[in-house]
C-alpha cells in the first residue's frame, strides 16, 4: 500500500551460487510508521558528507583557539555552492536522512571572533596547506578554504593531488596533512558507520585511517561505544545519536581531545 509499506521481492533473475545458501524469504513486507525511526533509508544514491578535517595533532589545529577559529569563519553556505550538484550546508556529522539527525547551529559566522582567537594562539602567519583532490565537489570548497584561512591571518596554500595520492597521505599512521577537504559516504545510513568512520579515536592506528583529523576525545569515545552495543534503533537510542552529534561539534572546541 503506498506509504504504508515496502515490499522487498526476490530478484527473478538471481541463480544461486556455489557454495551460497539459497535464501528463504521471497517476499518481505516491511510496515511504515510515522513514529518509528527508519532502518533503512532508499534513495538515488549513498548519503554522502563532504567536510573540512583539522588535524588535532598537528599545528596550529593542535590548538583549540585555532580549531574555533575556522568553525566561525567558514562560509557553509558559501561552501556548500562551491561543491555544486545538490550540496546543502550542514554542522553535523550526521548528513540528512540519517537517524538521529538534528539540524543544528552552533556556530555563528564572526571574522573578528575568529582573527582574535588566531591572535590569542600565536597563530598569525602560521604556514597551513590545505589538501584537496581534484575532484569538482573538493576543488571549489578548497580554493575558498585557502582564502578564508588567509583572512585570519594564517599564511594558506592548497595543495591538489589525485585521489589516490591524497588518500595515502592523508589517511596513514602518521598525521601528514594539516587541514583539508574529504568526503565520505556509507550504504548504510545507520549513524554509527558515519562516527566510527570519522571521529572514532581506535581509527587512528588503522591503515588506512578514516578518521582524518585524528580525533580521540576520550567522552565522544566512550558514548560511541555505549551506542555500538545498542544498534537497534530505538527512539531512545536515536536522540542518543543526536546529543552525540551536537557533542562532536562542542567538542571541538575543548583544549582537550579533538
Amino acid at each position: 500500500m503506498p506509504r504504508r509499506e515496502v515490499v522487498l521481492v526476490r530478484n527473478p533473475r538471481f541463480r544461486p551460487l556455489p557454495g551460497v545458501p539459497m535464501g528463504n524469504a521471497a517476499r518481505i513486507h516491511v510496515a511504515l510508521s510515522p513514529r518509528d525511526p527508519a532502518d533503512y533509508v532508499l534513495r538515488g544514491g549513498d548519503p554522502q558528507l563532504a567536510y573540512v578535517f583539522l588535524n588535532t595533532q598537528l599545528p596550529p589545529f593542535d590548538r583549540f583557539e585555532v580549531r574555533r577559529a575556522v568553525g566561525l569563519v567558514l562560509d557553509r553556505a558559501a561552501l556548500a555552492a562551491a561543491a555544486g550538484a545538490d550540496a546543502v550546508p550542514t554542522e553535523n556529522v550526521l548528513p540528512p536522512g540519517t537517524p538521529g539527525y538534528v539540524r543544528h547551529a552552533v556556530y555563528r559566522r564572526s571574522l573578528p571572533r575568529a582573527r582574535r582567537l588566531v591572535r590569542l594562539a600565536e597563530a598569525g602567519g602560521v604556514k597551513v596547506t590545505v589538501w584537496s583532490t581534484g575532484a569538482p565537489a573538493s576543488r571549489g570548497p578548497a580554493r575558498l578554504l585557502v582564502q578564508e584561512l588567509r583572512d585570519i591571518g594564517l599564511a594558506a596554500r592548497l595543495r591538489r593531488l589525485p585521489a589516490e595520492e591524497f588518500y595515502r597521505a592523508v589517511a596513514g599512521r602518521t598525521p601528514r596533512a594539516q587541514i583539508g577537504v574529504a568526503s565520505w559516504s556509507s550504504p548504510l545510513p545507520h549513524p554509527f558507520r558515519w562516527f566510527d568512520a570519522l571521529l572514532n579515536g581506535d581509527r587512528i592506528g588503522q591503515t588506512p585511517n578514516s578518521n582524518l583529523s585524528y580525533a580521540d576525545d576520550p567522552e565522544l569515545n566512550e558514548r560511541l561505544g555505549d551506542l555500538r552495543l545498542r544498534p537497534l534503533l530505538t527512539e531512545e537510542v536515536v536522540l542518543a545519536w543526536a546529543a552525540l552529534d551536537r557533542l562532536a561539534v562542542h567538542a571541538a572546541w575543548r583544549d582537550a581531545g579533538i
